[in-house]
């Protein structure tokens, strides 16, 4: 052909041409005598890759389920210090809510209520504070006029202490409009117990924080594995709605505790874990479960990602070279989510798909349907 530097030619060599479209659906699979066909160019533009069967160190795993809690010394609780009528500091104080230490949280006002509400006790805190002062000044004088004696002294010292005490205490959070609530950490809210212009008592809990650093993964672990706890160090787990694997270890768990007696209701005890939280990671997430053990064996093992399944049988895609591959049955064992061991079917060494194995399913299926017809 001529082109702009001359006459060119273009070979194209071992290229079946069909006559039309129907004769090209109707050809033959590209799966030959030399596996399945599967370009490089085809590798390039998705998400593809091999690796390699291994016969190495792989850990004993108990998989069963588990929740994600929030950690118990991660919580703090927002408690009311006084009697009063909560008012809210901000119209978005929901669940999920960033705060930071000593924002304002909630308001408590005494305003129209009778009896023992914050007005009164700051009233009567300053009042003592007044009166226990007053007479503390009296005592000192008549101390050095060796009027009193030492104990009265101490006890009128004693009481102005208290009284100050118990009036800086109300004074540093009191306004004109009542007591102020703080939050007395960073983090976010978890619920909040009250709703605005609700009546509360003394001690009850308004609200609660979490500093939202750390977690705890509890797994239940039914009473045939009890015997192998001793042996468990750290896990993986998922969530049902994703594929991603997380590694205790990689998160900074640490194994905390695990049972001693079995629950009734349905045979397990728990185990727990605490680990770093992330922001895939939500308190009351349901979680598969992957516990991995000290003891290990050499057992040969793929990615799971490499495992497809045909009408229950499971089966992968061999390397045979470069651009060919071979599907093959093999039979699958124990699995720590991430990978799985291959009882039958591999050899060590051998190289299967680990990423993009469905559009290598998808190429050895190509032409293998028939045309439509309307024939019936």
């Amino acid at each position: 052909m001529e082109s702009k530097y001359g006459k060119e030619q273009f070979s194209a060599k071992n290229i079946r041409v069909y006559k039309d479209h129907e004769e090209a659906e109707l050809a033959e699979t590209p799966e030959t005598a030399e596996g399945i066909n599967f370009l490089k160019e085809q590798a390039w533009k998705i998400d593809f890759a091999t690796s390699e069967a291994k016969l190495s160190p792989f850990q004993q795993i108990i998989k069963t389920t588990g929740i994600l809690l929030p950690s118990v010394n991660m919580e703090k609780q927002i408690v009311a210090k006084s009697s009063g009528i909560v008012h809210f500091q901000s119209q978005d104080l929901v669940p999920g809510k960033n705060i930071k230490k000593n924002d304002p949280i909630f308001n408590l006002s005494g305003n129209g209520l009778a009896g023992n509400n914050i007005s009164t006790q700051f009233t009567e805190a300053k009042t003592n504070l007044e009166k226990a002062k007053s007479a503390f000044e009296r005592a000192k004088t008549l101390r050095e006029d060796q009027i009193i004696s030492e104990k009265d002294f101490v006890e009128a010292k004693s009481n102005f202490e208290n009284a100050s005490v118990n009036y800086e205490s109300i004074n540093k959070d009191y306004n004109s409009n009542g007591f102020l609530i703080a939050s007395p950490v960073s983090g976010f809210i978890c619920d909040v117990y009250v709703n605005e212009g609700q009546y509360v008592e003394k001690g009850d809990v308004l609200a609660k924080v979490d500093q939202g650093s750390k977690l705890l993964l509890k797994a239940d672990v039914y009473q045939k594995h009890l015997q192998q706890l001793k042996h468990i160090k750290s896990a993986n787990f998922k969530l049902p709605y994703s594929e991603q694997i997380f590694d205790t270890e990689k998160l900074n768990g640490r194994l905390i505790a695990y049972g001693k007696d079995i629950h009734e209701d349905d045979y397990t005890t728990p185990l727990y874990f605490e680990l770093d939280l992330t922001s895939d990671l939500y308190a009351g997430s349901f979680v598969e479960v992957y516990l991995k053990s000290e003891r290990s064996s050499n057992v040969l093992h793929i990615e799971k990602s490499a495992v497809l399944e045909d009408q229950g049988l499971k089966y992968v895609f061999v390397q045979l070279s470069g651009e060919s591959f071979e599907k093959r049955f093999v039979t699958i064992g124990i699995s720590n989510g991430q990978e799985v061991e291959i009882t039958s079917g591999l050899k060590a060494g051998e190289r299967v798909v680990s990423k993009g194995a469905y559009f290598v399913k998808l190429a050895s299926m190509a032409g293998a349907l028939p045309a439509h017809t309307h024939e019936h």
